[in-house]
């Protein structure tokens, strides 16, 4: 009996001894390599993918191949097709921008899908099919969608629309968590340009939008900067659309331009919207500005004419059509040689800004909209043949009357203008 104890023991460690080895022996496999993948529609190689002279000719079979981490590079063409990525970390990109137009849908994830760190980029994307009875051009949907990058592409809904009320992106109602950013695309012929759901945050920014609606969210976070909105009008509802609506969240919707000719810009949003300022031109070169933007400068006539602006409370506030704003006080005071008439003038800033509408008037009623009505007379100077140099504080306030034909917001600047009450020569 005690030999077979014997046996059995050594035998046990004699395979414990060898499984070791045979495990430590086994090399530890590195990571494959990230794979381009090559699509062509009109490739008549192998159609394996490996070069532009073998490439796929639908996307949907590099998609069926490729790994996280890998690229699907598509050549200009047109691919009927509907688009669904369910693979982690996989770049997705039109050779050249607008290249390769998708006739179809994109699903970036799907039902009961996670997906993560997904990249479409440089498409033209038309035609949109259904899901789930509504159309869109880019799909976002499943359990997890996050880190997603949607740049450089182009969405048309003018197949689709108006008939199908078609969405240029869209986050499915019912999705999980995720985040994405819109980057740089072009969305238009839609009724709604972006849509986010709840607990789906995206940064929108660099996008020309043109729509009925151009960005909605429903209790979903959404930064939306640099944008250029072009509002279409929405016919179901005979009235104009809005740039931003918002349910249940506010959003940062600043340093966007509101269109070619903007309607007064409260009445282009819907909800908690925070859109000063915004942008005097379009994106990009446009730069900002803010409800009430007034910059005081002076500038004289003559060289030796000169005056000081010193401001004790430089802020006209809102500028609201028939409701004047509120005084600011200033000083003025002449830092010439000679004695001067002062008088104040609106410049244009930009290309509509209507000042026959605007008057500048102080606390005893005078109306300074005519630039020939002296806001002060023979303000002394500080040269020989005058007393020191004088200074007047005055108050100013802006309206711009009810009968203003053509309602926006605009930025101006405010020149006060100090001219010689007599000729000078050299």
């Amino acid at each position: 009996m005690n030999i077979l104890r014997k046996k059995t023991t050594a035998t046990l460690l004699i395979a414990i001894f060898m499984i070791s080895i045979f495990v430590v022996a086994i090399p530890i496999a590195s990571a494959a390599a990230p794979v381009t993948y090559y699509v062509d529609d009109s490739a008549t190689g192998a159609n394996d993918g490996t070069s532009w002279t073998d490439a796929y000719t639908t996307i949907s079979d590099a998609l069926l191949v490729a790994q996280p981490s890998d690229t699907i590079l598509v050549e200009s063409g047109v691919y009927t097709e509907d688009v669904i990525i369910a693979t982690s970390y996989l770049t997705l990109e039109s050779k050249d921008p607008y290249g390769a137009n998708i006739k179809g849908k994109v699903l970036i994830g799907g039902v009961g899908v996670s997906v993560s760190g997904v990249s479409v980029i440089g498409f033209k994307i038309t035609d949109f099919t259904a899901l789930t009875g509504a159309y869109a051009g880019i799909w976002l949907r499943g359990v997890e969608v996050k880190d997603i990058l949607i740049d450089g592409n182009l969405i048309d809904g003018s197949a689709v629309w108006p008939a199908n009320k078609a969405s240029g992106i869209e986050t499915v109602k019912g999705t999980g968590t995720g985040s994405a950013k819109i980057v740089n695309n072009e969305i238009r012929n839609v009724r709604l340009g972006i849509y986010a759901n709840p607990e789906f945050p995206l940064e929108i920014t660099g996008n020309t939008i043109t729509a009925v609606k151009c960005i909605g969210t429903e209790n979903s976070p959404v930064v939306a900067n640099y944008n250029n909105f072009i509002v279409l009008y929405d016919d179901l509802k005979d009235m104009a659309g809005l740039g931003v609506e918002a349910f249940g969240v506010s959003v940062d919707a600043q340093f966007n331009y509101w269109g070619e000719d903007p309607m007064d810009i409260p009445n282009m949003i819907s909800g908690s919207v925070d859109y000063d300022p915004w942008l005097s031109a379009p994106y990009p070169g446009g730069v900002p500005v803010s409800m009430g933007d007034i910059v005081l400068t002076g500038k004289a006539r003559y060289p030796m004419v000169s005056i000081d602006i010193t401001l004790f409370d430089g802020a006209f506030g809102d500028v609201i059509t028939g409701i004047p704003t509120k005084y600011f006080r200033l000083r003025i005071t002449n830092t010439g040689e000679i004695r001067v008439d002062v008088t104040a003038e609106v410049i244009d800033d930009t290309d509509s800004f209507y000042t026959e509408y605007l008057k500048i008037a102080d606390e005893t009623g005078m109306d300074y909209a005519n630039p020939a009505d002296e806001m002060i007379q023979d303000l002394p100077g500080a040269g020989y043949k005058d007393p020191p140099g004088g200074s007047k504080d005055i108050s100013l306030r802006l309206e711009v009357p009810l009968t203003a034909v053509e309602p926006g917001t605009y930025k101006g600047t405010l020149f006060f203008i100090a001219e010689a009450d007599c000729e000078i020569t050299p």
